[in-house]
């Protein structure tokens, strides 16, 4: 273990036994990345598959089908409006729940201009209006009602139980207050169900103006995420202990059966027997015909992180992270991906969180506002998906070379024709700048700087192909970007974290705080963070101290390290684009950055525990 004073003399330090996978290795769980069904030519002017510079704009001409929008955005609304974290719908109505306002109510008279009817409800007038969750149901006498839950990160968690009847007045019925981690809840007649995260579940009873305790579960298992309620069968997305089934006609829930998925299960549909389950990185299918043996169907993963999902006939529809997209389960043994929209915007702030369904519409939250879509009938075309978002090239002098990998998908169900690949950036030599890739197959393309010195340079790698929708697909590329020292001025940082919270330099002025890089696959990150968390977030937060992690990888693996580390204090989504900050100075992980009330980077070390760190934080907190 290297101590901090060395680190402070040095400046930096490497980490070589936490080193990340080499270029080319597939880092997101799957390994179709190092297949391929494409058959690959050379360049489309004849000359050899080696591009650099500029090169002319390459058109695919005749290759591009005609097109129809299978997922067409026809309307937005409240832009402003930040963490619109769940939906549920009716025909007419939208419900959402957000962490600024609580929750509102959206009138789709006119799908173009969704109209907001109500905001910033919430129980209890003395807390914080966030709200995190929000179900539907409807009672004994057809009214409606609507019930929301609210973790405890402002107050108290608790549920509160609405009438709903006139949607553009929302009356709380009753509410009930817990310090247990309330994650969601749901409705049934006067019965309500709370998951309460590794606590378990409660069974609450509606009596008149008062939620009553009436009974609960719990085990080591626990870690009750999202529910589904048919009758007295419940469904729960229960984390790494995947999908579990209960009986819920006792007052005490009675365990009934599991399905082991292999993720972190974080939402749950339930529809003719079978439950749809996103798990982060897939959505899965199981049939709980048997409630006491549910069994796994299918799963297809997801480019990004499946963290919300809502059935419209055959299609299920699913937030995420950075696209809206359409999952077939017309045969639930082989669902497929067959549609993808990028969220709504293009800013740090611009992502898909929560989906419902609308009469003939779906309507998507993110962190910004609500929108609308008009769902048409599927199309015949291919869809170009580049699981590269950036690449950074690192050489230590002119005449060497980086090489990287980068995969092009075809997530669409036509061949996919790549017309061309070139780069703008000087001195990239291409492998493969043309080729087929067949519906569901992958193309790796290798792509490597020879350095010609050692002045910072950006450009794109540009892919040419016959999808429709995006012809023209850019990964940006960058090279020698200069990174952080001991001394330098912590300027430049702007990320987003887990909850869609900004986060930046400007933000975190006058605090103490430390950043500490991660990444899920590190064993030396896995054993740090717990400490972070208890030795110093929790002891020092109320003196000024803010403590960040910082991971360069898929949110849906984001959240899952964050699960499993225990850590309360935000997580940092990295869309590699502050250079100084995304990549740890030495190029490792398992790394702490620490600035004091100063703005100024006091300390950068590797392999830091919270005992390593907490004499200097103390200090620098006194000051």
């Amino acid at each position: 273990m290297r101590r901090l004073e060395v680190c402070l003399q040095v400046g930096v330090l490497g980490c070589p036994s936490d080193d990340p996978p080499s270029a080319g290795t597939d880092t997101t769980g799957g390994s179709e990345s190092t297949s391929s069904a494409a058959s690959t030519g050379g360049s489309t002017d004849g000359a050899d598959d080696t591009t650099t510079g500029e090169a002319p704009p390459i058109e695919c001409g005749d290759d591009v089908p005609s097109f129809v929008d299978p997922l067409r955005l026809v309307g937005s609304s409240e832009p402003g409006l930040t963490g619109l974290v769940s939906l549920a719908a009716t025909a007419t109505h939208v419900f959402g729940c957000s962490h600024d306002a609580g929750l509102t109510v959206w009138s789709m008279a006119d799908p173009t201009a969704p109209a907001v009817v109500a905001t910033g409800l919430h129980a209890d007038a003395a807390a914080s209006p966030r709200c995190d969750q929000v179900a539907l149901a409807v009672d004994d006498t057809t009214r409606l009602r609507l019930i929301t839950a609210r973790r405890p990160v402002d107050g108290e968690a608790g549920v509160t139980v609405w009438d709903v009847t006139d949607p553009a007045a929302p009356a709380a019925l009753a509410h009930w207050s817990t310090p247990l981690p309330v994650e969601a809840a749901v409705l049934d007649g006067v019965r309500v169900v709370v998951a309460a995260g590794p606590e378990g579940l409660r069974t609450l009873a509606l009596d008149l103006d008062q939620l009553v305790e009436q009974g609960s579960f719990v085990d080591a298992q626990s870690d009750a995420r999202a529910l589904a309620l048919d009758g007295d069968l419940l469904l729960v997305a229960e984390a790494r202990a995947g999908l579990r089934s209960y009986d819920v006609a006792p007052d005490d829930p009675v365990l009934q059966g599991a399905a082991g998925l292999g993720a972190v299960a974080l939402d749950v549909e339930l529809h003719d027997a079978r439950a749809y389950v996103a798990t982060l990185e897939a959505v899965a299918v199981v049939d709980v015909t048997d409630a006491t043996q549910p069994q796994l169907m299918a799963q297809v993963p997801t480019p990004g992180a499946a963290l919300d999902l809502a059935r419209r006939d055959d299609l299920l529809v699913l937030a995420d992270w950075d696209e809206v997209r359409g999952i077939s389960v017309a045969d639930p043994r082989a669902p497929r991906l067959r549609l993808g929209e990028p969220a709504p915007g293009s800013g740090p702030l611009d992502r898909a969180r929560a989906v419902a369904t609308s009469g003939s519409h779906v309507v998507v939250s993110g962190w910004r506002g609500l929108h609308a879509y008009a769902l048409e009938a599927e199309p015949s075309a291919p869809e170009l998906e580049v699981e590269t978002l950036r690449v950074d090239f690192r050489t230590d002098a002119p005449g060497q070379t980086d090489d990287h990998v980068v995969v092009l998908r075809n997530t669409g169900n036509a061949p996919l024709t790549v017309c061309g690949i070139e780069s703008t950036l000087p001195g990239v030599s291409i492998d493969v700048t043309a080729g087929v890739i067949e519906a569901g197959s992958t193309l790796p393309v290798e792509i490597a700087l020879t350095a010609q010195g050692q002045e910072p340079q950006q450009g794109q790698l540009r892919i040419h192909s016959s999808d429709p929708d995006e012809p023209l697909w850019a990964v940006p590329l960058t090279a020698n970007t200069p990174r952080l020292d001991v001394g330098d001025a912590a300027i430049g940082f702007h990320y987003v974290d887990t909850e869609g919270r900004a986060w930046s330099s400007e933000r975190l002025a006058g605090q103490v705080w430390l950043l500490a890089y991660f990444a899920s696959w590190c064993p030396t990150c896995n054993a740090e963070f717990p400490g972070y968390q208890t030795e110093l977030y929790q002891v020092y937060a109320a003196e000024g101290l803010a403590v960040l992690g910082l991971g360069n990888e898929p949110v849906g693996k984001i959240l899952a390290f964050q699960g499993t580390v225990g850590a309360s204090f935000p997580l940092l989504v990295s869309e590699r684009s502050y250079r100084d900050w995304e990549d740890p100075p030495g190029g490792s992980y398992s790394l702490q950055v620490v600035v004091g009330r100063d703005g100024v980077v006091r300390a950068i070390g590797n392999e830091l525990t919270a005992a390593d760190l907490e004499p200097l934080i103390a200090r620098l907190l006194a000051e």
